[in-house]
Parts: C-alpha cells; sequence; structure tokens
C-alpha cells in the first residue's frame, strides 16, 4: 500500500507471484537440507528440534532431493511473469538465489558449513521481498 502511495500504481498479481516463488525457495531450502545434512550425517542422535524426514526414514534421500527440486522448479516457474515483465534485474536477483536455496548446505562449497549459513538463506528468502513492492509496480 505504501507503494501504490508512493508511485501511484501497485502489481497485486507481481506481488503476489513473488511471495509464492519465495516461498517456494524457502521450502526447497528446507528440503535440500534435510536430504543433505543426513547424507553428510549431520542429523545425530544429539540433534534436537522438529524429526527430520531423511533421517527418521520416513522419505528416502532420492525422494526429498526430488521434492526440493519440485518446489525450486516451481519457483522458477512462478518468476516467468516477473522476468517478462521487469528483465535481466529479476535474472540478477533469482538465479544467485537458486544458487543459494541449494548451496545453503549442498554443492561444493556448503555455506551453512562454513558459517555462512544465514547469508545465504537471507539472500535467497529474506531480502528478496523487501525488492518486490518496488518491481511490483
Amino acid at each position: 500500500m505504501v507503494v501504490q502511495k508512493l508511485t501511484g500504481s501497485w502489481n497485486a498479481s507481481l506481488a503476489l507471484l513473488t511471495l509464492t516463488s519465495c516461498l517456494c525457495l524457502q521450502i526447497a531450502c528446507n528440503f535440500f537440507n534435510d536430504a543433505i545434512d543426513h547424507a553428510k550425517h549431520a542429523d545425530t542422535e544429539r540433534r534436537t528440534g522438529p524429526v527430520r524426514m531423511t533421517a527418521s526414514g520416513a522419505l528416502s534421500h532420492g525422494t526429498v532431493m526430488l521434492i526440493g527440486l519440485f518446489f525450486l522448479l516451481g519457483a522458477c516457474l512462478l518468476a516467468f511473469p516477473f522476468i517478462e515483465l521487469r528483465g535481466w534485474p529479476i535474472l540478477a536477483i533469482g538465479i544467485p538465489s537458486l544458487y543459494f536455496t541449494y548451496g545453503y548446505t549442498g554443492g561444493p562449497w556448503p555455506l551453512a558449513y562454513k558459517g555462512l549459513g544465514k547469508y545465504s538463506s537471507s539472500s535467497s528468502s529474506d531480502w528478496l521481498p523487501y525488492w518486490e513492492p518496488f518491481w511490483c509496480r
């Protein structure tokens, strides 16, 4: 609403697409984290918190990775209208977000294991929504 008052316009459809895409990125990150932490034996008996799907044996590593990939692709599909209307700046934000979603615990240099996990998750799901009102006008 503030953006509408300041600029005179605001696109609710783009805002909803952006929010849904960001949620898909966060969900994908959670699934990747679950599967990769289990594969790296980071989930031990000393771990506190909710039951992890892969560590508990409820779902296989491959299944959890596929679910994460499904949400990652969902985020991409939801972003296409936004990219079409706003161009390269959205790609400049989106492509690193895709990496950080997986790179939080995966990849050759997992950020969560290097003390950079918060920066990874912040970049992919926290700061993008702050830019969204600007781009959704």
